[in-house]
Order: structure tokens, then C-alpha cells, then sequence
């Protein structure tokens, strides 16, 4: 039976994987819809061909010719539409979006050229500057395009072009420094002549484990029938290096359903040594991942940290737990320390190292994730840790854990099967 129920497995996986690398042959022409520019009463007619060409140049600069053509002229055929609008999104200003499975992106003019606390950065000598325009309405257009074909936003340190835009400055926009990550860039040749996709998962998602070690407490709130659900608690003392006005710290827990949400804890404009940080788990044994990060006051996007660094470690008698854990905010010169083992009440309390240099779903640790990881993830799932930790090194859960729930087990192999396919 157990045999059986290996075999099995392995057919649904495999056979998952294949069907969905046959793909029909691409089609990959992009078309750039310039009606929003030819709308715009302040760009001379001159200024106007400059700019559609410093945009064309700038979207193929990123996504090059080996996969991509380009028109302006006809949109018949084409995988892939970039409308470019003559006014500002109303009400949030953004220089761009894409609506999930739309073969549709959308650049804002107006977001560049009417916000006077903006469109400085487009002027040389107090008038717009279009060689700067272009590069950053072309950077954004590419952007944009890239979540088409599933490259969610890259969490990782330093600025890529698919970086948050609530990290990037206007006056970067400006400046033409951003390209496609190795991974980006892998991801969307490989979705090229595919449908557009239904979501764009962020990568490079900076988390660690988080370890329980103290007793199972009464949760605040009772269910339906007037229970209070157990949990395991924890607080870690945060010291920050410098306040953050307009800024809060949280935390991000994942959930069975893989997603995630931001619970903003304390405002960052003032210094709050002696503040704790709460968080607790569930119908768990103690361990589940998550992730931080800081965001603006009224802002949904997130800011993940640039460094995480653990210290400061216990013996649990099973492996290491870290009860200090440091992040770094380059950009906004802030650190803000995390002392899970304040009291005596939490000895045992803290994190894992980090898995930033494991890569998810790279089961069999050779540095991609592809069909060879298929045999290790089985392995990993079917006969757990300590038999997978005699053949492979690195982080057994970093690797496998792929819906983060803090355990390794078959229902892992759906995201499992999404991350092959995806890269």
C-alpha cells in the first residue's frame, strides 16, 4: 500500500507537470497603444513621436527579441496590450496596473506629468525632459507587462524592475537602473505565448520560521458555541535604531490557503523600546513562517526588509532556535531588533535561520526548481525529515514547506507543483 501510494503520487505530479508544459506556440507581439500621448495638449508633436520612441525602445530594452516583437500600428494578434492613458488614476495616482488576467496592462500619464511633487523629476531646466519621461513610462509599461505574464513583485534586497513602485523613487523611474531579475525573466519566457495569467505570486519573499516553546494559553475570543480556542503565544521586545514617522511594523503570517495578511503593530514615530510584538499559532506544534515588513500609514503595499540576521541561540534539543532576530531597512537607514527571549517565561522561544538562502521547492538543493526536485519532494513529504536529510542538505522545511503552514505533507503538493510549472 505504501509503495502504491508513492507510485501514485508521483503519476499525479508528473503528469501535472507535463500537461502543463505543453503549451501552444507563442504568440508574442506586444502592442503599445499611444492614444493617451496623441490626448495630451502639452507635448508638442515632435515631443510627442520622441516620447513613443524613447517608450518602445525602453519595453524592448527590457524584454528583448528572442520571444517579443513590437508594434504601434496594429494591435491585431497580439499577446499583449499596453494602453497608455492621457490622465492620473483617480483616486490613488498610480503610474500603473494590470487587472488580473487581462491581457490589458495600463501606464498613467498624468501620475508622470501633473503632480507637481512628481513630474520634477521628468524636467531638465524646468521643462519636461522626454528622454526621462519615456524611460520612465517605458520602465513602468514593462512593469506592468511582466505581472501579465505571473512575475509577481520581488521582495529581495535592492531595486529590481519588478520591485514594489512604493520602494521606487520618481527620480529612479527617470534614470533607466532597472531590469528583470534572472528569475523574473526566466518566469516570463517561460509563460511567453501562454495566456495571461490569473495572478502574479511575489518571490524572493524574505521569512523565517518562528518557534513556540511556551504552554498553550486561552485565546481571546470564543467560537460559536462559547469556547476559547488554545494557542501558543509568544512577544518579542522590539528596539528600533531611529524613529520612522508615518511608518508601522508588523508582521506577515501565512495562512493554510497560502495567503498572507499585514497586522500593523506600533507607529515607528517614536522609539518604542519595551514594546512587544504578540503573535500566536493555532492547531500547530509550535512553528509556522512569517515575514516583516513596515508600511506607510494609509499605503497597501508592503516594505520587506533588505537583511535578516539571527542571533543570540538556544538549544531546544531537537535543532537551534535563534531568540534574536535583526532586520535592516537600507533606503530608510532603520533596524529594528526582536528579543523573543526578554523574560524567563519564553526560554525557548524564537526563530529559525532564515530561509532566504533556500529556494522554495528546491528539494534536491542543485539551485533550480524543476522536475529533477520531484523524486526529493516526494521523499521529503512520503518519509519526512530525517530521511530526506540523509541524501540533501539545506533547510528541510525552507525547501518543502511550500504553503507554509509549518509542516511538510501532501498538502504542500499543489504549490509544489505550481512553483515547476512556474519556473
Amino acid at each position: 500500500m505504501h509503495a502504491l501510494r508513492v507510485r501514485i503520487v508521483t503519476a499525479v505530479i508528473v503528469a501535472t507537470v507535463a500537461s502543463a508544459a505543453v503549451a501552444a506556440q507563442p504568440r508574442n507581439k506586444i502592442y503599445l497603444d499611444y492614444s493617451g500621448i496623441d490626448a495630451r495638449a502639452d507635448l508638442t508633436k515632435a515631443q510627442k513621436k520622441e516620447l513613443k520612441s524613447w517608450i518602445l525602445s525602453m519595453v524592448a530594452l527590457k524584454f528583448g527579441y528572442e520571444k517579443f516583437y513590437y508594434s504601434k500600428s496594429d494591435p491585431t494578434g497580439a499577446a499583449r496590450i499596453i494602453k497608455f492613458h492621457a490622465k492620473a488614476h483617480a483616486p490613488d495616482d498610480r503610474y500603473g496596473d494590470w487587472p488580473a488576467g487581462s491581457r490589458t496592462v495600463n501606464v498613467y500619464i498624468g501620475a508622470f506629468m501633473d503632480d507637481a511633487g512628481v513630474s520634477r523629476a521628468f524636467k531638465t531646466g524646468g521643462r519636461f525632459d522626454v528622454e526621462k519621461l519615456g524611460k520612465a513610462m517605458g520602465e513602468t509599461a514593462a512593469h506592468e507587462t511582466g505581472h501579465s505574464y505571473g512575475v509577481g513583485h520581488n521582495k529581495a534586497a535592492g531595486i529590481s524592475l519588478m520591485t514594489d513602485g512604493g520602494r521606487v523613487t520618481a527620480k529612479r523611474r527617470a534614470a533607466d537602473e532597472r531590469y528583470f531579475s534572472t528569475k523574473a525573466m526566466k518566469i516570463i519566457l517561460k509563460n511567453a505565448g501562454k495566456k495571461p495569467a490569473k495572478s502574479a505570486p511575489d518571490f524572493d519573499l524574505k521569512g523565517v520560521y518562528s518557534h513556540i516553546q511556551t504552554e498553550l494559553e486561552w485565546g481571546p475570543e470564543k467560537d460559536d458555541e462559547g469556547w476559547r480556542p488554545a494557542a501558543y503565544r509568544a512577544d518579542a521586545r522590539l528596539v528600533i535604531s531611529t524613529p520612522l514617522p508615518g511608518y508601522y511594523f508588523g508582521f506577515i503570517g501565512y495562512g493554510e490557503d497560502g495567503g498572507y495578511d499585514f497586522i500593523a503593530k506600533s507607529s515607528l514615530d517614536s522609539e518604542f523600546w519595551m514594546d512587544c510584538l504578540t503573535w500566536s499559532l493555532f492547531d500547530t506544534d509550535g512553528v509556522a513562517r512569517m515575514s516583516f515588513a513596515i508600511a506607510e500609514d494609509g499605503a497597501d503595499s508592503w516594505v520587506h526588509p533588505d537583511s535578516m540576521t539571527v542571533s543570540k541561540v538556544v538549544w531546544d534539543g531537537q535543532q537551534e532556535i535563534y531568540q534574536e532576530l535583526t532586520l535592516a531597512w537600507e533606503e530608510y537607514g532603520l533596524t529594528i531588533t526582536l528579543d523573543a527571549g526578554w523574560d524567563d517565561l519564553s526560554v525557548l522561544n524564537g526563530w529559525s535561520a532564515p530561509c532566504d538562502a533556500t529556494l522554495l521547492g528546491d528539494a534536491n538543493g542543485d539551485g533550480a526548481v524543476d522536475t529533477f526536485d520531484i523524486d526529493a519532494f516526494l521523499l521529503a513529504i512520503v518519509e519526512g525529515r530525517e530521511a530526506w536529510e540523509t541524501l540533501y542538505e539545506g533547510s528541510f522545511r525552507c525547501a518543502n514547506d511550500i504553503n507554509g503552514d509549518g509542516s511538510v505533507d501532501f498538502f504542500d503538493i499543489d504549490g509544489f507543483v505550481a512553483l515547476v510549472i512556474g519556473h
